[in-house]
């Protein structure tokens, strides 16, 4: 079944005024995911609310069709049910391709539904439910009937919690733009009525346009949509954007997950805590998960106080900045940059649920090369903080394309919406530039021997697409080494290069790198302390020449004479520390 959970799909509740569309809202892709689902010539079927409104329901069946026609689906059969034909259409229901629940008194429609017996014979139904406001409402398993007429809200007998279809265990309030300040029996519906029935409870307000779609296991909001949880609440979803709000857990083979996406307990950290602690005391990192490093030593370097203003470069899972902003016990504010479209929403959500909203921490999908428009806009800054390194959710995400060890697409971008994949840079290069490439980014010694096997597969028709056909390609190009007990550790440290080279190409992490460092200074306050940590020896040969370069200056007053490493105890608790380094700068007071 694929449920579409509506407030209003056709036009806006109480307004007057003709929507500039016809059919559905396209707004928030209704109308691109209906088409994805929607099969040629469906049958239709709409139950109506107000069972015994025989004219209106009839009206409403016209306008449904004529709806779904303009909208470019296309319709065989629409029947209208009601009083007239309850039981018999119900016993017809699997003859059906779409139901469309409609609108009205969700009490009365409950009762309707009971009747029938529809909450028995919609189980199992495969193909389209359409909710609309009511229908909505009705298909949750216990179905919130927040109160609408007059006396309902101090009735002792109306009852505001029932049984539904069972089809979601998503509770909608409809029309939130029409309704949030509605008063009713002398109380405002939301505040007084609806804020103290959602303890223990969730309810997702939804402005007309807004839908909820639930679909192989996925349940997607799509556009401005609201939690009202706990007696509180707050947005979570922007019109023209959408969050996933729950995912069914793949199963898979044997005792331990093994695939990224497998590893359920690693993706809810703030509910599995023991498995995260058992990953962790392993030396790995859980999935989907980022482990910060040398936090203590940045803290050390930073020393940052009450008050003051700073910006992490690299927000990433935002392990920094949380430590960041315990330092400044409520005062002050911090600026989180990011590029990653994907992890910057996930992180901001995290941050926010801790406590950190918009009076302490504004998160900006940015580059830093932009550090000197910023640092103008938004600074200048008493701290800066930049992690070089790639998150471990980027890793490790098959998705993303990021590692040689997992089947996944060659893409390698830190911004999955901006500039060219992997795959197809390498189309757009020679044998000689891709083998420059490799020794100028990751100085690897087989540079010449990768790049002509990289090339004459592309000649050959045979262009790496994926992460496992590129490393096929390495592995080819060391053929001819010898098969000993070294070899298969040269292979894979090649590869790590290989894949660090192209991502660092496909990027400009250099060339950013470079601007970021140019704008660095402007946009740091007298006084003020930077802190870069690093991955590559590239990278760091750039901070320490740009430092050292600022320093003779004049500029930075002090900047680090050694670079600062890991503990032993934290590069074994996290391998992924091990290449780390740390620099730090002072400007000096103008």
């Amino acid at each position: 079944m694929t449920l579409y959970l509506t407030s209003s799909p056709t036009g806006a509740y109480r307004e007057a005024k003709q929507p500039s569309y016809k059919g559905f809202n396209p707004e928030n892709r209704l109308v691109e995911n209906l088409k994805a689902d929607w099969k040629e010539q469906s049958r239709c079927l709409l139950i109506c609310a107000n069972p015994d409104a025989y004219m209106q329901n009839n009206e409403m069946r016209f306008f449904f069709e004529k709806t779904v026609k303009e909208t470019g689906l296309s319709v065989s059969v629409f029947d209208v049910c009601d009083s007239r034909n309850g039981e018999a259409a119900v016993k017809n229901l699997r003859a059906y391709d779409v139901i469309i629940l409609g609108g009205g008194h969700v009490p009365t429609q409950n009762r309707f539904f009971q009747r029938i017996g529809l909450i028995q014979a919609i189980k199992g139904f495969d193909g389209i439910v359409m909710g609309i406001s009511a229908g909505t409402m009705n298909c949750a398993g216990t179905v919130y009937a927040q109160p609408e007429m007059p006396g309902e809200s101090t009735s002792k007998v109306y009852r505001r919690f029932l049984e539904g279809l069972g089809l979601t265990r998503c509770n909608v309030l409809p029309h939130y733009q029409a309704v949030k300040g509605d008063v009713l029996d002398g109380k405002r519906l939301m505040e007084d009525i609806t804020y103290p029935d959602s303890f223990g409870r969730k309810f997702y307000a939804l402005p007309d346009g807004s839908y909820i779609l639930q679909k192989e296991g996925a349940v997607t909001v799509f556009g401005e949509a609201y939690l009202v949880a706990e007696g509180e609440i707050r947005k979570i979803c922007s019109g023209g954007e959408s969050i996933i709000l729950h995912k069914r857990r793949q199963r898979y083979q044997g005792t331990h997950p093994r695939r990224f996406e497998e590893k359920y307990k690693e993706h809810e950290p703030e509910k599995y805590a023991d498995t995260i602690e058992k990953v962790i005391s392993k030396g790995s990192t859980p999935a989907g998960m980022h482990i910060s490093i040398c936090v203590e030593e940045i803290l050390e370097v930073l020393n940052i106080r009450p008050g003051e203003r700073g910006i992490d470069l690299t927000l990433g899972y935002g392990g920094h900045t949380r430590r960041m902003l315990e330092q400044l016990k409520g005062q002050g504010h911090i600026w989180g940059l990011d590029v990653d479209p994907i992890e910057i929403r996930k992180t901001k959500e995290r941050l926010n649920g801790l406590g950190y909203d918009e009076d302490i921490l504004t998160v900006i999908q940015e580059n830093f090369s932009e550090i000197g428009r910023i640092g103008k806009e938004y600074g200048p800054f008493d701290f800066v903080l930049a992690d070089l390194g790639v998150s471990s959710m980027q890793i490790d995400n098959p998705e993303r394309g990021f590692s040689y060890k997992t089947e996944g697409p060659l893409d390698l971008r830190l911004n999955p919406e901006q500039g060219v994949t992997a795959a197809e840079r390498l189309l757009e290069l020679s044998e000689e530039e891709i083998a420059g490439m490799l020794a100028e980014n990751a100085d690897e010694p087989y540079a010449q021997e990768i790049a002509g096997e990289i090339a004459g597969r592309i000649r050959r028709g045979r262009k790496p697409e994926t992460t496992a056909q590129l490393r096929e390609a390495v592995e080819a190009a060391l053929a001819f080494l010898p098969e000993d007990k070294q070899k298969k550790d040269v292979v894979k440290k090649t590869c790590q290069r290989v894949f660090q080279a192209i991502r660092i190409d496909v990027n400009s992490e250099f060339e950013v790198l470079e601007a970021m460092l140019a704008g660095l200074p402007e946009a740091l306050a007298p006084g003020g302390r930077a802190a870069i940590l690093t991955f590559h020896s590239g990278e760091d040969r750039l901070v320490k020449k740009a430092f050292k370069r600022f320093y003779k200056e004049g500029v930075f007053c002090d900047i680090a004479k050694d670079v600062i490493r890991p503990s032993a105890e934290e590069c074994r608790r996290n391998g992924r520390a091990g290449c780390a380094k740390l620099r730090w700068a002072v400007k000096a007071e103008m």
